[in-house]
């Protein structure tokens, strides 16, 4: 019955229980035949599974961060992955806000581990500092994508790529025009092509990574902000390096115990329409979502409400079948 609760009072309870690790089991009711009982039971049974597989996966997955974190990404056995070819670019559909079609993809390097399945290299990005490391598995993703991105726009469907950038690899001499030139024997519009930056406070602008940035903007490449420190000031980023993408972080999604998550969205979206850039958020994962950040000014989503990461196989297979997405729903 918290449900009906308003304002305060609602966000209080949910809250508690974020805090306190409850679920809601919804309304239930007891009845003389005892269909209410009944109900009850199957309610709490599901309940039980719920943070039975919620706690487990979590567990499952701290197991195998820990295990990775520890050896499983150093120089040698990165080495190895890449060539064994087990390091490849998945693929999650970006979606418009206003029509709801699929406008662009996010490209994730996806490690298919023999031993722990496959998952998001990036997760672990922390581990591989080796710039060497970091210039081969952004090819190794990029190559293969370029494919598939000039492969889709000769069947008329004209969707932006969108890469993450490590910002040490701007720092590399010449960076720019090598990308530029990868991008055009391709055969792909520069255009299309974003790169998500991460930004901290560390970041060092070097005359390289302006003389690459330069590069990139002037050939039609476009960057987006993503992951900034909240230490650094956006202002001041959007100020001093051409950003035509923010990307909002998923966490304001979730349940928290701040009310101000809207307001700090709508805050970044205003901000952003201010210098002609447009906001991003991925994480999407309830319905309920949808209206909210359509209201808060968001342009662009992504999600396993939508769609989860695809290897290109599976990609492609969903582009052939859907041409084109009139309203905003779940993947089946």
């Amino acid at each position: 019955m918290s449900e009906s609760l308003g304002g305060g009072l609602k966000w209080g309870v949910q809250s508690l229980q974020v805090k306190s690790k409850k679920y809601n089991a919804c309304f239930y009711e007891l009845t003389e035949g005892g269909a209410g009982f009944d109900s009850l039971v199957r309610k709490a049974l599901a309940v039980k599974k719920i943070v039975i597989d919620h706690c487990g996966s979590n567990r499952r997955l701290a197991g195998q961060g820990d295990g990775l974190h520890e050896s499983q990404l150093s120089e040698d056995i990165t080495n190895q992955a890449l060539k064994a070819k087990q390091i490849q670019p998945y693929f999650q559909p970006r979606l418009c806000m206003g029509t709801g079609s699929i406008v662009g993809m996010q490209v994730v390097a996806q490690w298919l581990h023999p031993e722990y399945g496959a998952g998001v290299l990036e997760k672990f990005g922390g581990m591989v500092t080796c710039p060497v490391l970091q210039r081969e598995i952004f090819y190794c993703v990029l190559n293969p994508a370029l494919r598939l991105h000039r492969y889709l726009g000769s069947i008329g469907e004209s969707l932006t790529f969108s890469y993450s950038l490590d910002w040490g690899l701007l720092g590399d001499k010449q960076f720019g025009e090598e990308l530029v030139k990868v991008i055009k024997a391709a055969g792909v519009p520069l255009k299309h092509v974003f790169l998500d930056v991460a930004w901290a406070e560390t970041n060092l602008m070097s005359l390289d990574c302006i003389e690459n940035i330069t590069v990139l903007v002037s050939a039609g490449i476009c960057l987006c902000l993503c992951r900034y420190d909240v230490r650094c000031s956006l202002i001041k980023i959007l100020a001093d390096i051409p950003f035509t993408q923010i990307k909002i972080c998923s966490s304001l999604l979730k349940p928290s115990f701040s009310i101000n998550n809207d307001q700090i969205i709508k805050s970044v979206s205003l901000l952003a329409k201010s210098v002609s850039a447009k906001v991003v958020i991925d994480g999407v994962e309830t319905q309920n979502a949808l209206p909210y950040l359509k209201d808060l000014g968001v342009d662009l989503a992504q999600g396993d409400f939508f769609y989860s990461p695809k290897p290109a196989a599976e990609l492609l297979a969903l582009m052939l079948e859907r041409k084109s997405i009139k309203t905003l729903k779940p993947s089946v």
